[in-house]
């Protein structure tokens, strides 16, 4: 695996101030053999812009244009030769500007785009512009040990958004969503996101996706905060509408998406759709929890891949849930540290409830192990137990 890494540091230090101008910057068809990333030596880089047109000063003809250049790595999109370990690229219209290539280079199977910790960033931005596959595709992350999951208190601190524990990105402009994929295959995991708006998703998609260990939280009065797209993926996720409005509603899933262990919640209470699936769209949820929401769960048998829902829960008396083994009439305040602003499980009708799942959720949201069988329901595992490996591959996942 071929990883392109980029760092997002709104203050100083990163290779990018923010999402949107590394979106901007390595926006690529990744499928193509001409992608290739080459280690260079951190003292040979020079400041050769990106999008510039360089050559190897080897008289071999090989041409490429420079998509950027880090302190350890460089992107190229090969136009004519084959450049190697003994390849020295100089800007076509600078005898002065080179950069010595340390390897033989590779295609591109990963761009990875880190956020830092350093400061909350502020940024909405798309992801679009790019040409990808189940193997070559989009990953937006933190920087290593700056998440959340990472925190030296991560079981004793609350869970909700808090941009002092793990590197957060947050935005406030209506009807523009914090993150949203449009196109390109794309894994979004261990970030904190926010939106102020009254008018604004979180986190929304029209392109293939998986969304993995989130806490995300906004405004939004009227319409689903987080709305991920068509065969879309959603594993331990925590949702939180912070608002009342009449329509102010959490989790959208679209035709063929998958949920499993996502925490839905309305601290304010009131109104609005906790998890709802469209009509006839055949999505799926496991594990997941609904509550503070007028209505827990929307829909009906015609609205969810009803055989592979199971052990889902929420607060709604008598209202529907999709799938086998799962509870409803659950009291709201009995089942988190806090019903306002601590959203881990404790012992409760959550505990122990849930379906173990050792293919897409065997750790909780802050990577503790979830157990063999009777797992909680939800993002956040009560009890410690046996691991599992994950192996998330960038593909619609259909249920055996």
């Amino acid at each position: 695996m071929t990883d392109f890494i980029c760092t997002i540091n709104e203050d100083s230090g990163g290779n990018f101030s923010s999402f949107t101008s590394w979106d901007a910057a390595i926006q690529s068809d990744m499928t193509a053999s001409s992608s290739q990333v080459f280690a260079i030596s951190e003292a040979s880089v020079a400041v050769i812009a990106n999008g510039t047109s360089v050559h190897d000063t080897g008289d071999n003809g090989n041409t490429a244009t420079l998509v950027h250049a880090g302190t350890t790595q460089v992107y190229l999109l090969v136009t004519l030769g084959t450049f190697t370990s003994s390849s020295v690229l100089r800007k076509d219209d600078d005898t002065g500007l080179t950069i010595d290539l340390d390897d033989n280079g590779a295609q591109i199977t990963r761009a990875t785009a880190q956020l830092s910790n350093d400061s909350e960033l502020t940024d909405d931005f798309s992801i679009d512009g790019w040409t990808t596959d189940s193997t070559h595709f989009i990953v937006l992350t933190t920087m290593t040990d700056q998440s959340f999951q990472d925190h030296t208190d991560k079981l004793t601190n609350k869970l909700d958004y808090d941009a002092t524990k793990g590197a957060a990105v947050t935005a406030a402009t209506n009807f523009v969503p914090t993150v949203n994929v449009t196109e390109g295959s794309t894994l979004i995991e261990k970030l904190q996101v926010k939106n102020t708006a009254t008018k604004a998703r979180t986190l929304a998609s029209n392109a293939l996706a998986v969304w993995k260990d989130l806490i995300t939280t906004g405004l939004r009065d009227n319409g689903e905060l987080v709305q991920p797209g068509a065969t879309n993926t959603i594993i331990n996720c925590l949702i939180i509408n912070g608002t009342d409005g009449t329509g102010a509603d959490g989790l959208l899933l679209k035709t063929d998406s998958h949920a499993f262990s996502c925490t839905v919640v309305k601290p304010s209470g009131g109104n609005g759709i906790g998890i709802a699936s469209g009509s006839g769209v055949n999505s799926d949820a496991v594990n997941c929890c609904s509550f503070g929401y007028g209505t827990a769960w929307s829909g009906s048998d015609s609205n969810w891949d009803q055989a592979n829902c199971s052990n889902n829960a929420g607060d709604e008396t008598s209202g529907y849930i999709p799938g086998a083994d799962s509870q409803d009439d659950l009291t709201f305040a009995d089942q988190f540290e806090s019903a306002t602003d601590d959203w881990r499980a404790k012992d409760g009708s959550l505990d122990a409830n849930g379906l173990a799942d050792e293919t897409n959720s065997p750790e909780d949201i802050v990577g503790t192990d979830r157990p063999a069988s009777n797992t909680t329901i939800g993002c956040w595992e009560f009890v410690a137990a046996v691991s599992g490996a994950l192996n998330l591959i960038m593909a619609p996942y259909r249920p055996a």
